[in-house]
Protein backbone atom coordinates (compact mmCIF):
# COMPACT_ATOMS: atom_id res chain seq x y z
CA UNK A 1 0.00 0.00 0.00
CA UNK A 2 1.26 3.66 -0.95
CA UNK A 3 0.37 6.42 0.93
CA UNK A 4 0.06 9.76 -0.84
CA UNK A 5 -0.04 13.47 -0.09
CA UNK A 6 -0.80 16.13 -2.60
CA UNK A 7 -1.23 19.82 -2.23
CA UNK A 8 -4.32 21.26 -4.38
CA UNK A 9 -4.09 24.90 -4.96
CA UNK A 10 -7.53 26.89 -6.63
CA UNK A 11 -7.48 29.59 -8.59
CA UNK A 12 -9.77 32.60 -8.50
CA UNK A 13 -11.61 31.02 -11.58
CA UNK A 14 -12.38 28.05 -9.22
CA UNK A 15 -9.91 25.62 -11.29
CA UNK A 16 -8.17 23.17 -8.61
CA UNK A 17 -4.77 21.53 -9.66
CA UNK A 18 -2.59 19.38 -7.97
CA UNK A 19 0.71 21.19 -7.48
CA UNK A 20 2.49 18.82 -5.78
CA UNK A 21 2.69 15.17 -4.50
CA UNK A 22 4.33 11.99 -2.96
CA UNK A 23 4.23 9.73 -0.58
CA UNK A 24 5.68 6.61 0.74
CA UNK A 25 5.39 2.75 1.33
CA UNK A 26 6.25 -0.14 3.67
CA UNK A 27 7.09 -2.17 0.47
CA UNK A 28 10.02 -1.68 -1.20
CA UNK A 29 9.31 -1.37 -5.08
CA UNK A 30 10.14 -3.59 -7.66
CA UNK A 31 10.23 -6.53 -5.26
CA UNK A 32 7.55 -5.68 -2.28
CA UNK A 33 9.95 -6.66 0.50
CA UNK A 34 8.98 -5.68 3.73
CA UNK A 35 12.19 -4.51 6.45
CA UNK A 36 10.56 -3.24 9.65
CA UNK A 37 11.43 0.14 10.54
CA UNK A 38 12.15 0.47 6.93
CA UNK A 39 10.02 3.02 4.58
CA UNK A 40 10.16 3.95 0.74
CA UNK A 41 9.45 7.18 -0.32
CA UNK A 42 7.79 7.58 -3.29
CA UNK A 43 6.69 9.29 -6.45
CA UNK A 44 7.31 12.89 -5.21
CA UNK A 45 6.92 15.97 -7.77
CA UNK A 46 5.86 19.36 -7.98
CA UNK A 47 4.62 21.32 -11.21
CA UNK A 48 7.69 23.41 -12.02
CA UNK A 49 5.22 26.65 -11.31
CA UNK A 50 5.46 26.09 -7.90
CA UNK A 51 8.85 24.76 -7.08
CA UNK A 52 10.88 26.58 -4.92
CA UNK A 53 8.13 27.12 -1.89
CA UNK A 54 8.70 23.91 0.06
CA UNK A 55 6.00 22.15 -0.81
CA UNK A 56 8.16 18.67 -1.53
CA UNK A 57 9.58 19.29 2.20
CA UNK A 58 6.04 19.44 3.52
CA UNK A 59 5.00 16.41 1.78
CA UNK A 60 8.30 14.77 2.84
CA UNK A 61 7.58 15.78 6.47
CA UNK A 62 3.66 14.01 6.32
CA UNK A 63 5.34 10.70 5.35
CA UNK A 64 7.52 10.94 7.97
CA UNK A 65 5.14 12.20 10.69
CA UNK A 66 2.62 8.84 9.68
CA UNK A 67 5.52 7.09 9.26
CA UNK A 68 6.88 7.12 12.62
CA UNK A 69 3.04 6.48 13.63
CA UNK A 70 3.70 3.12 11.71
CA UNK A 71 7.10 2.04 13.73
CA UNK A 72 9.03 3.76 10.38
CA UNK A 73 12.38 4.70 11.45
CA UNK A 74 13.86 5.32 7.90
CA UNK A 75 13.58 5.98 4.45
CA UNK A 76 15.38 4.90 1.65
CA UNK A 77 14.39 5.75 -1.98
CA UNK A 78 15.31 5.43 -5.80
CA UNK A 79 15.67 8.75 -6.61
CA UNK A 80 15.60 9.59 -10.15
CA UNK A 81 18.53 11.59 -11.16
CA UNK A 82 17.17 14.99 -11.25
CA UNK A 83 16.05 14.70 -7.68
CA UNK A 84 18.99 13.60 -6.11
CA UNK A 85 19.61 17.18 -4.44
CA UNK A 86 16.27 17.13 -3.11
CA UNK A 87 16.56 13.80 -1.19
CA UNK A 88 20.00 15.37 -0.09
CA UNK A 89 18.53 18.22 1.76
CA UNK A 90 15.88 16.29 2.71
CA UNK A 91 18.90 14.32 4.46
CA UNK A 92 19.04 11.42 2.30
CA UNK A 93 22.61 10.21 1.05
CA UNK A 94 23.31 8.34 -1.62
CA UNK A 95 24.32 4.63 -1.30
CA UNK A 96 24.57 3.03 -5.29
CA UNK A 97 23.26 3.54 -8.81
CA UNK A 98 20.62 1.18 -9.56
CA UNK A 99 18.59 0.80 -13.24
CA UNK A 100 15.07 0.53 -13.18
CA UNK A 101 13.53 -1.33 -15.82
CA UNK A 102 10.28 0.28 -17.51
CA UNK A 103 7.74 -0.98 -19.04
CA UNK A 104 10.09 -3.96 -18.39
CA UNK A 105 12.62 -3.56 -21.05
CA UNK A 106 13.27 0.55 -21.01
CA UNK A 107 16.14 1.20 -18.44
CA UNK A 108 15.89 4.47 -16.17
CA UNK A 109 19.02 5.25 -14.18
CA UNK A 110 18.22 5.99 -10.52
CA UNK A 111 20.32 6.67 -7.10
CA UNK A 112 19.56 4.62 -4.26
CA UNK A 113 19.40 7.03 -1.43
CA UNK A 114 18.55 6.32 2.71
CA UNK A 115 18.28 7.59 5.85
CA UNK A 116 20.10 4.87 7.33
CA UNK A 117 23.82 4.84 8.16
CA UNK A 118 24.09 0.80 7.07
CA UNK A 119 21.92 1.03 3.65
CA UNK A 120 19.43 -2.76 4.06
CA UNK A 121 20.42 -4.58 1.02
Amino acid sequence: MILYFHFVWTNMWQEAQIVACGGWSSERPGSGKVEKGLGHLRHFAVHPDWTGKALGRRIFEACVEQARQEGIEDFECFSSLNAEGFYAKLGLRTVGVKEILLRGDLPFPSKVMTTLTTPAS
